[in-house]
């Protein structure tokens, strides 16, 4: 089975005593600088393999548009993936990104976007992005 090994740092933002738009524009900027350092410090192990079939290949980060974006690679075909994979892969995906009191969730609950392109040894691409109303994620298949 796939894991999402990805560096997880679970710190909670700070909330301030000011209005609700100026309190979001502050999570918001602790979010980014949050992971900007977590992109900083995986990216070091970029082109590594993460767990025996995967590859984190990039880690894109706009903090404009709220999104940070993973792009991992296997070094197995879609033939090789067991059936299933996608259904427990997505939720695993919403499971690692949305726990409560996290870094991570506070920021998807506040219009962050948490996702990942996999793609395999033969260019399927599916990408998963984190769901926190529930423990789903949504994958679908990319158009290569």
């Amino acid at each position: 089975m796939l894991r999402t090994p990805l560096v997880l740092l679970l710190a909670a933002t700070t909330a301030c005593a000011s209005p609700v738009d100026a309190q979001a524009a502050e999570d918001s900027g602790a979010h980014c600088r949050l992971f900007r350092a977590i992109e900083q410090e995986t990216s070091a192990g970029l082109g590594r393999l993460i767990d025996p079939v995967t590859r984190l290949s990039a880690i894109d980060l706009a903090c404009a548009d709220q999104v940070i974006h993973f792009r991992q690679e296997l070094t197995i075909p879609e033939a090789a993936l067991r059936p299933g994979w996608l259904a427990r892969h997505r939720a695993h995906w919403s499971a690692t990104y949305c726990r409560p009191g996290s870094a991570f969730e506070a920021a998807i609950r506040q219009g962050w976007t948490v996702a990942t392109t996999i793609t395999t040894s033969d260019g399927a691409r599916f990408r998963l992005t984190a769901q926190c109303q529930s423990t789903a994620a949504i994958g679908t298949p990319s158009a290569t």
